[in-house]
């Protein structure tokens, strides 16, 4: 049975004078055995006036899941009003909530960034919500909130699933990972490391792991798409079976090369980094800059959507 989670959001209409707030939580329910059960759930927070201690107070990961799920069932209860006003609810709903993303995404950076006074760049995020953009771009460019999907059956079921998910599942679905096998002399002592989700770790001489939680995905650069390298997919085939186990829904695993017209489910789930400038790219670079059979879209990189925010 897949577990199930509540998210709570509210909005303080004034400020808390108290050094902490108490929270108390009452679940009722019937067990799977038809009991009725009744589970209390008390919280105690402290409170702060001080933005440094806020911010430093912060966990990007639980930050970024609670405003994916806001953005996500603000989507839904648009396109159901929509639905319900005989509109067209195919993407207003969803425009008008890239709009509200993006607002939100643009206040944190001005009321918490670091900021260089008469300099024209965007303020920095604060250490501990670095990774808060990169989060909520793939919101706009992911499943849940971008053009990948395109039955509404499909976005619904993705959507409705993502808001009961629990913390792990949700931040797997909202950024997922990739990872890039590594092997010595060979093909000895394979081990899967970390890679950049951007769309420069898709090198020639590159196998990718990727794990967006309903799709699972390997990649072969063209380099590395001969027999003699089975070895390697095989072991990437093995760590994508320990990923499905126990995974609700399951997800789909799909292997595809370099240049073939499947490999486009990978890169359209990647940062286009590729569309940023040489000297940004060098800057982030997995050992070339090899990507020449990615065609430059109207996509935008992370970089040139963050930047995008502030004109």
């Amino acid at each position: 049975t897949p577990s199930c989670t509540f998210t709570v959001l509210f909005q303080l209409t004034e400020d808390v004078v108290a050094d902490s707030v108490d929270f108390q939580f009452v679940v009722r329910f019937y067990s799977v055995q038809n009991q009725f059960l009744i589970r209390v759930f008390n919280f105690h927070l402290p409170v702060t006036g001080n933005i440094q201690n806020y911010v430093r107070s912060m966990n990007v990961d639980v930050t970024a899941v609670v405003l994916a799920k806001r953005f996500v069932l603000t989507a839904r209860k648009l396109e159901e009003l929509a639905v319900k006003e005989g509109r067209d609810s195919s993407r207003h709903g969803v425009e008008s909530v890239h709009q509200e993303l993006q607002s939100t995404l643009r206040n944190i950076a001005l009321k918490f960034g670091n900021s260089q006074p008469g300099s024209s760049r965007p303020p920095d995020f604060p250490v501990e919500l670095r990774l808060l953009p990169e989060y909520l771009f793939f919101v706009i460019r992911g499943p849940l909130l971008g053009s990948i999907l395109q039955h509404p059956d499909d976005i619904d079921a993705l959507r409705s699933f993502f808001l009961i998910a629990d913390f792990e599942d949700s931040a797997r679905i909202l950024r997922p990972r990739l990872w890039v096998a590594r092997w010595g002399n060979g093909i000895d002592g394979i081990q899967l490391q970390d890679a950049p989700l951007e769309t420069l770790s898709l090198q020639p001489n590159h196998i990718l792991l990727f794990d967006h939680y309903t799709d699972i995905y390997i990649w072969s650069g063209i380099a590395v798409s001969k027999p003699e390298y089975e070895s390697v997919r095989i072991m990437c085939r093995q760590a994508a079976q320990e990923l499905l186990l126990d995974r609700y829904p399951t997800a789909q695993l799909l292997e595809f090369i370099e240049g073939s017209s499947m490999a486009r489910w990978l890169s359209c789930r990647l940062i286009p980094s590729h569309k940023d400038s040489t000297e940004e790219q060098l800057t982030r670079s997995m050992g070339g800059l090899s990507v020449s059979h990615l065609q430059k879209t109207d996509d935008l990189s992370l970089r040139e959507f963050y930047a995008s925010l502030f004109r």
